[in-house]
């Protein structure tokens, strides 16, 4: 069984933030499998199949910065190891529209994977990081996050996320190391806000 976890925050408000991109991923990830989401362990959580797999898709329900508290529940609620985990959130670290894959690594500054990474105490499972860039007229950080997409960016996301799920198939299909060279590799979605 694998275990896919988008990173956002709950309830309405946070919908449709950059901060919650991850949540999108997860819920496009379940559309496409036809299921359902359901609680359990303080996260909203689908098991379902994918690409001829068990997987559990969850969007923990703690906010952002204790989403380890869900996943370490989930974890150990279904006997899983660091290697059967895959988050998925926004990295303002990378520009927008960009995609990298990793196996293992730190937080880079991420709250919600610093208590991922507290609560597991390793940094051995994989993450996709979803570009969200920085902007440049909001030093703020809390508040560019947890903005909705500006205009040019909303055009392209349905795209990106797209993208994520493609990405997510070919690691349940073809594992993180075949997939980190065929994605990583592009740089990019190869999308422009021109």
């Amino acid at each position: 069984m694998y275990l896919i976890s988008g990173l956002g925050n709950p309830h309405n408000k946070f919908t449709g933030t950059r901060h919650n991109v991850g949540f999108m991923v997860a819920d496009r990830l379940v559309t496409g499998a036809e299921g359902k989401f359901e609680s359990i362990c303080q996260s909203l959580v689908s098991k379902t199949r994918r690409c001829k797999r068990t997987v559990l898709i969850a969007k923990p329900q703690t906010y952002m910065n204790h989403s380890g508290t869900s996943i370490r529940a989930l974890m150990d609620g279904h006997s899983l190891e660091h290697s059967e985990l895959l988050v998925i959130y926004d990295d303002v670290d990378i520009p927008f529209g960009r995609i990298r894959l990793r196996e293992r690594g730190g937080s880079g500054g991420h709250k919600g994977m610093n208590s991922i990474i507290a609560a597991l105490g390793s940094k051995e499972f994989a993450r996709l990081r979803i570009g969200i860039g920085k902007s440049g007229s909001k030093p703020d950080l809390s508040s560019f996050v947890l903005d909705e997409f500006d205009k040019k960016e909303r055009k392209l996301l349905n795209t990106i996320l797209d993208f994520s799920v493609e990405i997510v198939d070919s690691i349940l299909l073809h594992g993180m190391g075949k997939s980190m060279t065929n994605y990583n590799k592009l740089e990019a979605t190869n999308l422009q806000l021109n």
